[in-house]
């Protein structure tokens, strides 16, 4: 389960709380950071500060946390009836092979097929 993404959302209305999970949020949606000295720069932290105060309020090192974002955006988009392509440009994967064998550890299946099941769950008369 995605145990980081629940404690980032834990703030007034779902956002995400502290600057620290505000960074990790914007640098996942805008793609800019792939790794945690990208995010410790755009916080002004030092690497190893960043990855400790990462794992000490969030629970979870910055590349998982930042991939359990990531996969949420991606499951958005699909269950928006985005492509597995939209999706991943989307979330900040660097492929759809990356996205694929990320989405189906955290969630057991693969995109395309949550996006085909989600799909099926929205028409009347679908099971």
């Amino acid at each position: 389960a995605s145990a980081s993404y629940a404690i980032m959302t834990s703030g007034p209305l779902g956002y995400p709380k502290g600057p620290l999970a505000v960074c990790m949020l914007l640098c996942a949606e805008t793609r800019r950071c792939s790794v945690y000295s990208a995010l410790a720069a755009a916080a002004s932290m030092t690497p190893r500060h960043f990855r400790r105060l990462c794992q000490r309020e969030l629970g979870a090192a910055p590349s998982k946390v930042l991939e359990s974002i990531r996969l949420e955006v991606a499951r958005g988009f699909l269950e928006r009836g985005s492509s597995v392509a939209e999706a991943t440009r989307s979330s900040g994967f660097g492929s759809d092979q990356a996205l694929r064998r990320a989405f189906r550890a955290e969630y057991g299946v693969s995109p395309s097929a949550y996006r085909k099941r989600f799909r099926a769950m929205g028409r009347p008369g679908a099971q």
